[in-house]
């Protein structure tokens, strides 16, 4: 479960560096409309030591856990971070059930 919710997250991930990508590519006035359509991400375009366009969140706070995830070349540098609280909620709910679970199926067979 847990490499699958990873797996997801880094999917959306790299969903969001094409994405950035070929708008960075096509049209980089576009970047901030971008920013109001995929919403939840965070994300930072540069070329060299000038930032194009970041959101204005970014960096991503501290006070929450957030994947980042870079790609970059000679001309530009992208990067883009999801918040990885709801897989985190998911997988801790899911330990505390078997946590909880395994001993009440235990009773249940010796009763």
């Amino acid at each position: 479960m847990r490499v699958r919710l990873s797996r997801a997250l880094d999917d959306q991930l790299a969903q969001d560096l094409a994405t950035i990508e070929k708008v960075y590519r096509e049209d980089t006035g576009d970047l901030g409309e971008l920013d109001h359509r995929i919403g939840l991400t965070l994300f930072e375009v540069a070329e060299g030591p000038t930032v194009i366009y970041r959101t204005a969140s970014w960096p991503p706070p501290k006070t929450r856990p957030y994947r980042i995830r870079t790609s970059a070349d000679a001309t530009h540098r992208i990067s883009v971070a999801r918040d990885e609280t709801a897989v985190r909620q998911t997988l801790w709910t899911r330990a505390l059930v078997f946590a909880m679970g395994i001993p009440c199926a235990l009773g249940l067979a010796r009763a």
